[in-house]
């Protein structure tokens, strides 16, 4: 049986619009994304346009997700993020995921999101810390060549 993802969603409440926003910051050289604690089939396709617009129109090669105090979520939501991200991810050179919980939850993301992203060529590094992610990135644009 085959999972399927709708095809329309109604357009997000002003203040699912703030939510979203206020999760979404750009950095020189990266964009950093603390996804909103529950996340709806419409936030999701809210925060992904957003983040889209940002990477491919605006020229951003790399990506900060930030899940500390989140919670995992429900299969159909990951799956339309994957679907909505996959055609962003080739604009990607490196992503960057601050992840706290339990050991388990590191290694099921690792083995999922590394497998993912490696085939496509994008470097994956974890993180404890928001202050940790933000200075590596710092760090990685200014000693990465400049992308075309």
């Amino acid at each position: 049986m085959a999972l399927s993802v709708p095809h329309s969603y109604p357009e997000p409440s002003e203040q699912e619009k703030i939510e979203v926003n206020q999760c979404i910051q750009r950095h020189s050289g990266f964009v950093y994304f603390y996804r909103i604690p529950d996340p709806t089939p419409v936030t999701v396709m809210y925060s992904t346009a957003v983040i889209g617009r940002l990477i491919v129109e605006e020229g951003y090669h790399r990506l900060v997700v930030d899940f500390t105090g989140r919670q995992l979520v429900e299969h159909s939501l990951r799956r339309l993020m994957l679907k909505r991200m996959s055609p962003v991810l080739d604009h990607l050179t490196e992503i960057a995921i601050v992840l706290d919980g339990t050991s388990f939850r590191r290694v099921i993301l690792d083995f999922f999101i590394r497998g993912y992203l490696r085939k496509r060529g994008i470097k994956v590094t974890f993180f404890g810390s928001k202050e940790e992610v933000i200075e590596y990135m710092e760090v990685a644009v200014v000693n990465s060549p400049p992308q075309v």
